[in-house]
């Protein structure tokens, strides 16, 4: 609760009594640290998470283990990431920008996401084992201010649907922009909730997102030219922060079901969901292990027979699953010990890309859908949240980088925990 409120400027739990707070404690979540004066690093935000579960057996159990994890956070914002060279010099300058952080949590300012870079690559399974692959071109697909996410391909790759927070980087909300055009983007959706995970519906007619208001989520579906929502879902998700490590939806090739993550009641871990398009029934189809963070980013092979998904133990150990789509035992694909997210199949159904915390940075990998030991790409350092197109031409990421600069925060006063920028460096 200390390192909330050094972060946030407030105590995570509130109420006018004592016996207010209480309940509080007990029965709510505290609010997420995401506004635009205090966003922390997406895993400080899990060790916080974490800190303040309610149920005794899924927090830190001594302070040596809390210790450890805010170690490692402090070695990996220490390193600095950068953008591809690929990417022109002034366009890397303009998609670039601080947040505000702590000075007393880790004194440092933290996470910027560049755009969305769009790699022109023909992803198609490998024929031999140990094929090189040659680089691909990369060229940025967006370059407007604050943070532009979760990039899907229209069914006919003539267009890409994202989330973006907008000018004032204030609300996340869907867009949709033609690809190899310079129109801007057509605005979606308009909600002062975050509107994120956009999804194309197999036939090209509308996208399915996720709206999340607190620790409540929302699927909708909009039409993909603009119009009214329809409201197809309404239930809860256990992750702390939906656009950092995901409640994405996947459509089934038919277009009849949509898998996404989501709970079974407030105190349990995710799990993945099949929703009916027709019904509206969402049917529970894993059961992540007791003490798990859950299970989030589910994806539908191509062919619709097989469901990708992530199990996270912890925020630092989040491993690739695969399993039937219409029910079984999942089969563990990677066995990395490290915070992966975003998975993306090959056209052709044999390979699985996906995005990996490794170095300070993540970046983007590809492993059989057999199993087999992952390879990294050449390119997509940097890259989290990932799409391939249907035809398997085209690679859509968002890049990430970071600034860090070191902020001062006052300690009494009207504008006590108020940070200013002392001093500033990107590079």
């Amino acid at each position: 609760m200390v390192l909330y409120e050094m972060i946030g400027g407030h105590l995570p739990f509130a109420g006018a009594t004592k016996s207010d707070v209480i309940v509080s404690i007990l029965e709510r979540e505290p609010p997420p640290l995401e506004d635009d004066a205090h966003e922390p690093a997406i895993e400080l935000k899990w060790i916080l998470h974490k800190a303040l579960r309610k149920e005794r057996e899924e927090r830190y159990q001594t302070a040596r283990e809390l210790l450890g994890d805010l170690k490692d956070v402090r070695r990996e914002l220490d390193t600095q990431t950068t953008r591809e060279r690929s990417i022109r010099p002034e366009l890397s300058g303009r998609a670039k920008r601080s947040k505000r952080g702590s000075l007393f949590a880790l004194s440092l300012a933290l996470i910027t996401i560049a755009g969305i870079a769009l790699a022109l690559y023909k992803f198609v399974g490998r024929k031999q084992p140990n094929v090189v692959l040659p680089a691909a071109k990369v060229v940025p697909f967006t370059t407007f201010p604050g943070r532009e996410l979760q990039p899907t391909f229209s069914p006919d790759g003539n267009q890409i649907a994202f989330a973006w927070n907008g000018e004032k980087r204030d609300n996340f909300d869907i867009y949709v922009k033609l690809v190899n055009t310079g129109t801007p983007p057509l605005r979606l959706t308009s909600n002062p909730a975050d509107d994120l995970f956009p999804a194309w519906s197999p036939d090209g007619r509308e996208i399915a997102f996720v709206r999340q208001s607190g620790s409540e989520v929302s699927i909708f579906l909009v039409p993909a030219l603009g119009g009214p929502e329809r409201k197809l879902y309404s239930g809860t998700s256990a992750f702390f922060s939906l656009y950092d490590y995901g409640n994405g939806l996947s459509w089934s090739p038919d277009g009849k079901y949509l898998a996404f993550s989501g709970q079974r009641s407030p105190r349990e871990p995710n799990s993945i969901f099949l929703l009916s398009r027709e019904s509206l029934e969402a049917r529970q189809i894993t059961t992540p292990p007791a003490g798990f963070l859950g299970d989030s980013t589910p994806a539908f092979s191509p062919d619709g027979k097989v469901l990708a998904f992530v199990r996270g133990a912890s925020s630092r150990d989040v491993e690739i699953y695969t399993m039937p789509a219409a029910g079984g035992e999942p089969k563990r694909l990677t066995f990395n010990n490290r915070s992966g997210r975003s998975l993306a199949w090959t056209a052709d159904g044999r390979e699985i890309l996906f995005s990996l915390w490794a170095s300070a940075t993540f970046r983007l990998w590809r492993v059989s859908a057999a199993g087999g030991t992952p390879e990294q790409l050449a390119v997509g350092q940097g890259g989290s949240t990932l799409a391939i197109s249907r035809q398997g031409d085209h690679l859509a990421y968002s890049q990430e980088s970071r600034d860090t600069d070191i902020w001062r925060v006052g300690t009494s006063g009207p504008t006590s925990m108020r940070p200013t920028r002392l001093i500033s460096s990107t590079r």
